[in-house]
């Protein structure tokens, strides 16, 4: 077979966990943990090496062949990612000694943080583990295919979701406000599943499309990007999103269709409590999959202790019986795809 290992998250986005970042292509270093070794030591790998797996975006066409065309769309959105993280870092700049928050009206910045952060959320090989486990539960007919042939059919769902359900999942962001958290120490760590949603309960979890859930993703050590519900836009109605969904299906929008949307503005703030370092780590460890990742082994090293918290927390999460991890709407999406297969 074919092998050509593809990364399940970004290199571009791990850069910036560095210890490193600065450093050219292939010498840039990453301190992590894999959580599915014998015993958790904390490592330094090249970015390269870490968090890949063998064709998980191709899709298998014929005996050796793939058609790579899934990795050649996030390679499109990754291409965003270091200008748009270096404007951020900008922006957080332009507080003044005294400030402790300031709100920025970046409409564009605004934007594409949330288009990056809701395709990023769906590319991870934890969304296509929740996937795996409803398949398993619903479909009779892929009960009795083959394991690979299971295989096959779970990627082209995730797949599938990649695209619709981030453009969705964007539009849904564009009802919400935005706050960058700023802290003046490396605090943040990150993972294979680095986006968290939650309901407010520390412990809490909740579905990324519920109109009152909280999204936060660390986009460096020292940087939190904090999407949550808006007290003062008018929202769009579901019917509105549908129809601006229907324009692109991979989470790709012209500018035309913002124009019944207010002015996205941007909250800066700086932080020096530790309870936000804590309260996101632990979520971190508990929602990854198998990567912890930072430029701070000390950081890594503290955060093992909680193995325990996620051998306890974890379950939860893969659990199909957990109505919170698949809402009527995803349903509703799980099921069209199983029909298409089907028909095919």
């Amino acid at each position: 077979m074919s092998k050509k290992a593809q990364h399940i998250i970004p290199c571009v986005y791990l850069k910036n966990f560095c210890l490193n970042p600065r450093e050219k292509r292939g010498k840039r270093k990453i301190n992590c943990v894999n959580l599915d070794s014998d015993r958790f030591s904390v490592e330094t790998r090249r970015i390269e090496k870490v968090a890949k797996l063998n064709r998980f975006y191709s899709i298998k066409k014929n005996e050796g062949e793939y058609d790579d065309s899934p990795e050649n769309n996030n390679a499109d959105i990754e291409s965003t990612w270091n200008r748009v993280i270096d404007d951020t870092i900008k922006l957080s700049d332009k507080l003044s000694f005294l400030d402790k928050s300031k709100t920025f009206e970046k409409s564009q910045l605004s934007i594409e943080l949330k288009g990056l952060i809701s395709h990023l959320f769906w590319r991870v090989e934890a969304r296509r583990t929740e996937i795996e486990s409803f398949l398993h539960s619903e479909s009779i007919l892929i009960k009795k295919d083959s394991p690979e042939r299971f295989k096959e059919i779970t990627k082209l769902v995730h797949l599938r979701e990649t695209g619709l359900m981030a453009a969705r999942t964007f539009l849904s962001f564009l009802n919400k406000e935005i706050c960058i958290f700023i802290s003046e120490k490396p605090i943040f760590i990150t993972s294979d599943n680095p986006v968290i949603i939650s309901d407010g309960d520390p412990h809490g979890r909740t579905d990324i499309l519920n109109l009152k859930s909280i999204i936060q993703c660390a986009i460096s050590p020292k940087i939190l990007v904090v999407i949550y519900p808006s007290r003062i836009c008018n929202r769009l109605s579901e019917d509105e999103l549908e129809k601006m969904l229907k324009v692109s299906n991979k989470g790709l929008f012209e500018n035309e269709n913002f124009k019944k949307i207010n002015h996205q503005k941007i909250k800066v703030k700086k932080i020096d409590d530790l309870k936000f370092k804590e309260f996101y780590n632990e979520l971190i460890l508990i929602e990854s999959k198998r990567w912890l990742f930072s430029n701070n082994q000390d950081l890594l090293r503290e955060i093992l202790y909680l193995l325990p918290q996620r051998s306890k927390e974890r379950p939860k999460i893969t659990n199909i019986n957990d109505s919170s991890l698949f809402v009527s709407s995803r349903r509703r999406f799980l099921k069209e795809c199983l029909k298409d297969l089907q028909r095919h």
